[in-house]
């Protein structure tokens, strides 16, 4: 779906990511959300690193986001604490809209990589196209 799915697809492939049971497929369906938004690249980055190298690839790609919305920061905070879902309902608030609503409704393992990149590189995520 990742490759010719639409936005629409999200909720599905999230439900999938959410019953894999191997840590490997619920990165292959949070990729394909990561495609269809036009983040895969750096989405693929950070779920390439563990520990402090995925902290500081993320810090380093938030930045500059951080200091411009406060939504980006304290999402950033949240993860950091072990809060994603909570970081991810922060996103959604702060942009509705089906792509953050959907991610946050479904508060898979690492959506908030999915979720916060795509929020910070993407003006408007429904404009995404497969």
């Amino acid at each position: 779906m990742g490759c010719v799915g639409s936005l629409d697809d999200i909720p599905q492939m999230l439900g999938c990511a959410r019953d894999s049971l191997n840590r490997s497929t619920r990165r292959r369906c949070l990729l394909g959300i990561a495609r269809l938004l036009g983040v895969e690249p750096e989405v693929y980055s950070l779920m390439s690193k563990e520990g402090m190298a995925r902290d500081n690839q993320l810090f380093n790609l938030l930045r500059r986001a951080m200091r411009r919305s406060e939504t980006v920061s304290e999402a950033a905070e949240r993860y950091s604490g072990g809060e994603e879902a909570r970081a991810l309902a922060l996103l959604s608030e702060a942009r509705p809209g089906l792509v953050f609503e959907s991610l946050a409704a479904e508060p898979v393992e690492e959506a908030f990589l999915v979720a916060v990149v795509a929020f910070v590189e993407r003006d408007d995520p429904h404009e995404a196209t497969p």
